[in-house]
């Protein structure tokens, strides 16, 4: 037993010795002794209940990762490739409508070439004769022609259809996902912005209300300041110890003495001089004491300007040292200040950053998609395509090629004289055997 192939229909068959049967589109033991070959394994919607599974273990995949990572990953979120794997699903489901339909062709060529043995068979056996046979075989060679034709065309339209109508569905799922990541994005943008100008303009709303404080308590304190100063000078008593100190001045008396010297006709000059320096020793010990009071008094005065300008040198650099720490605790605010600001624009950066980020992989991942359903859509024309060019093939084994077309007398006077240019009256003349069909 070997493999042979039979010329009514294109496919490859067993054969007892060469003599071939008529093929039964059924996979029943056909007329004759030959048997068909085993035929492609067809199954029903094989490609979308694949692409299907396929599927349900990506979604189940993600599903688990979302579960795995305690529910917050994209949680709400559906399946986030759902539409691209319905488009993976209908493309298949064309696949699945070819293959069928190229089933279906398969049985009809069978079909059609049992039908067109059976009826060789029957003009061999009713003796009919030479030119009927081949006017009945090539009757039946045309209506194949025709058919199989008719297939390939509609094959060829489909696929061309199909991949057409897919890649708008594609187009259209693409542009929607990108225009989705596009309004993410500008959410998410739109999100830090208004996030981060609040977190500055609060953070500004708080240094100028703690600047303004740091003002009015530094006015209070020079204000106080310059209060107790102010106090202090008009309170202040000076020292009056010293003043208005009564200093009396003693004399010596009348001394008796005088009066009875003066009685016995004595001098009295030296008794009169001892008075008269008695007396300077009084005045001088009354000067003494003067101006030991007036030394006292001017060094009490001393004392009290003394007091008076530490008290104000103090005042001075008390407001001196308020100035100073005022400034002081200015700076470090404004320091603490722009230390938060920059730690601001950093994290604000940081979450720009991580957006752009996840944009342009989305706008990747989409690309990517786009070129693999693109691709996909590629192939499965290719392969109605293909199965077009394999029904064409088919239909030129099991029929042969289709016979030229008879050229009429114009058309053959045109390709065998091309350069006559008369009428088709004057070819008749002038060409009388063409015109006879000789």
């Amino acid at each position: 037993m070997s493999w042979v192939l039979n010329p009514l229909t294109g496919r490859v068959q067993q054969s007892d010795g060469g003599q071939l049967g008529p093929p039964s589109p059924y996979g029943k033991t056909p007329t004759g002794s030959a048997q068909l070959g085993p035929k492609a394994p067809y199954t029903p919607n094989a490609n979308a209940n694949y692409v299907f599974d396929e599927y349900f273990k990506a979604a189940s995949s993600w599903n688990t990762a979302k579960n795995s990572a305690g529910g917050l990953l994209n949680e709400g979120q559906p399946f986030p490739d759902e539409a691209i794997w319905n488009t993976k699903i209908e493309m298949a489901k064309s696949r699945d409508d070819s293959a069928k339909y190229e089933r279906d062709r398969q049985d009809g060529l069978d079909a059609d070439a049992l039908r067109r043995s059976d009826a060789l068979a029957k003009s061999s056996g009713s003796g009919s004769s030479a030119a009927q046979k081949k006017a009945d075989k090539l009757e039946a060679d045309r209506k194949g022609r025709a058919g199989a034709k008719a297939g390939a065309d509609f094959q060829e339209g489909a696929a061309r259809s199909g991949a057409a109508t897919a890649q708008t569905k594609i187009d259209e799922l693409f542009a929607t996902l990108k225009g989705t990541a596009n309004e993410l994005n500008a959410t998410e943008e739109t999100r830090i912005k208004g996030l981060y100008d609040g977190l500055d303009e609060s953070a500004k709303t708080r240094f100028d209300e703690q600047i303004g404080q740091l003002g009015l308590d530094t006015a209070a304190s020079e204000k106080t300041i310059a209060t107790a100063n102010k106090s202090f000078a008009d309170n202040f008593q000076g020292s009056s110890s010293f003043q208005g100190v009564p200093v009396q001045q003693f004399e010596t008396g009348a001394n008796p003495l005088i009066g009875a010297l003066q009685a016995q006709g004595a001098g009295t000059s030296e008794v009169n001089a001892a008075i008269a320096s008695e007396n300077q020793g009084m005045k001088g010990t009354a000067d003494l004491q003067k101006w030991m009071i007036s030394q006292l008094n001017t060094g009490s005065q001393n004392f009290d300007k003394s007091v008076k300008n530490a008290a104000s040198q103090a005042g001075a650099a008390s407001l001196a040292e308020l100035l100073q720490r005022s400034t002081s605790i200015k700076g470090g605010m404004t320091r603490d200040a722009s230390l938060a600001t920059d730690e601001r624009n950093l994290a604000r950066g940081g979450e720009q950053s991580a957006a752009a980020s996840a944009f342009a992989a989305a706008l990747s991942r989409i690309a990517s998609g786009k070129t693999d359903a693109t691709a996909g859509v590629t192939t499965t024309l290719q392969t109605g395509l293909a199965a077009a060019d394999s029904t064409r093939a088919d239909s030129l084994t099991a029929y042969g090629p289709a016979p030229k077309a008879k050229l009429n007398f114009a058309q053959q006077v045109a390709a065998k004289h091309p350069n006559f240019k008369g009428t088709t009256a004057q070819a008749k003349k002038k060409f009388p055997k063409l015109f006879a069909g000789k």
